[in-house]
């Protein structure tokens, strides 16, 4: 802007092979029964756990999408996640599926573009999901959104604005609650619910 040069301001790109395309097909064919059905994906860890929400939220969360949108869920993560994910998706009455482990970064690419919506804690699949047109819903607590949200039109940003802790490090809590961070814990199911509620309102308006 100072030399007056305008400039595009565009989201990276990412391609996938066919061969992604395909085990992620095989992948819903063998969840869902159909490659076009709808799903939304969970992003509930993180490379710090301090940015990091309670496991029986994200439960609550994907039981609430499917009773609502009859749309299930894919918790995703790493293979050491499995634990967590694990105990999410059991208490998901079937419609939370754990695919920690089972993705390469590419399928996870193609699985994310076909999805509804995305939904995760500050990490790097939500910047992933920032390169398509489809709508995350990032929780932030400890960390600055400002800068490190995903940068997408379609994201919707839920923070609190209670950390009392250097958003900037993000390293250490002084306030803590059963191990999560406070301005975390205080999120509750019914400030996300809402939120998802505006999302899929945007997609039911914009499909027509």
């Amino acid at each position: 802007t100072f030399l007056k040069i305008p400039v595009n301001r565009k989201r990276p790109e990412i391609f996938f092979s066919s061969n992604d395309l395909l085990k992620v097909n095989n992948l819903l064919v063998n969840y869902l029964g159909n490659e076009q059905s709808d799903y939304a994906i969970l992003s509930p860890f993180s490379g710090k756990r301090i940015k990091e929400w309670q496991p029986e939220k994200w439960t609550a969360v994907g039981n609430y999408i499917f009773k609502r949108y009859q749309i299930p869920s894919f918790i995703i993560g790493q293979q050491n996640n499995k634990t967590a994910a694990s105990y999410i998706a059991k208490s998901g009455g079937g419609r939370i599926f754990d695919i920690t482990g089972e993705t390469s970064l590419t399928q996870l690419a193609v699985l994310m573009s076909k999805s509804t919506m995305v939904l995760g804690v500050d990490s790097g699949p939500l910047h992933l999901a920032s390169c398509f047109d489809i709508p995350i819903l990032s929780l932030f607590g400890p960390t600055n959104q400002k800068e490190f949200r995903p940068f997408s039109p379609y994201t919707r940003v839920i923070d609190l604005g209670i950390c009392v802790c250097d958003k900037n490090k993000h390293d250490s809590c002084f306030k803590s609650k059963n191990g999560f961070t406070l301005c975390m814990t205080e999120i509750t199911n019914e400030i996300v619910c809402a939120e998802i509620d505006k999302v899929f309102a945007g997609v039911r308006t914009k499909m027509g």
